[in-house]
């Protein structure tokens, strides 16, 4: 039989399975606690690798501290284009 299974949660200790074509049964469902669910989402993140390239880059390169507005568009090119360029490398 086609169709979608429901959990369906009244209270915090037990749920309601329904499938399609059989009977609808209780299951008891354990409330789990908000550290014991943050500790599980954690173990799953995969290293974040453009967040890491991003430190990097901001660690081996100087602030540029900018004297004229005139000046931003064009510095942006250039850092725009250096970092094009970086990129390509790898």
């Amino acid at each position: 039989m086609e169709g979608d299974i429901e959990i369906t949660r009244a209270d915090g200790r037990t749920a309601t399975l329904a499938w399609p074509g059989r009977t609808d049964r209780m299951v008891a469902l354990h409330r789990r606690d908000i550290p014991e669910l943050l500790a599980e989402e954690l173990r799953r993140l995969d290293p974040d690798e453009v967040y890491a390239e991003t430190l990097h880059y901001a660690d081996t390169h100087p602030a540029v501290v900018l004297e004229e507005e005139d000046a931003d568009e064009e510095l942006a090119e250039e850092l725009g284009d250096e970092l094009d360029d970086e990129l390509s490398d790898e």
